[in-house]
């Protein structure tokens, strides 16, 4: 009797959508995206002075686009880019 309330419990734990967090947080996932794509425009800018500059500057221009396309809350990383350089 004790193994079935082991089993139904955790078949339980496993449908029942206790954790709402991770349904109701659906939409964080575009600070997510903006922030990987903002830091690959950085990481590809870092190395871009090396060699094939032509396509790693677009390929900073495509990421970064991505990354304003997913929220406007990128439009930092036209003072974050620099900023990096910078110091």
């Amino acid at each position: 009797m004790a193994l079935f309330r082991i089993v139904f419990i955790s078949l339980l734990f496993l449908v029942h959508p206790i954790n709402q967090e991770i349904v109701a947080n659906i939409s964080t996932r575009t600070e997510s995206l903006t922030a990987l794509f903002v830091l690959l425009s950085i990481y590809i800018a870092n190395n871009a002075f090396n060699n094939n500059v032509i396509i790693k500057l677009s390929s900073i221009f495509t990421f970064y686009s991505f990354a304003l396309l997913t929220k406007e809350s990128a439009l930092s990383g036209f003072i974050l880019i620099p900023l990096f350089f910078w110091i």
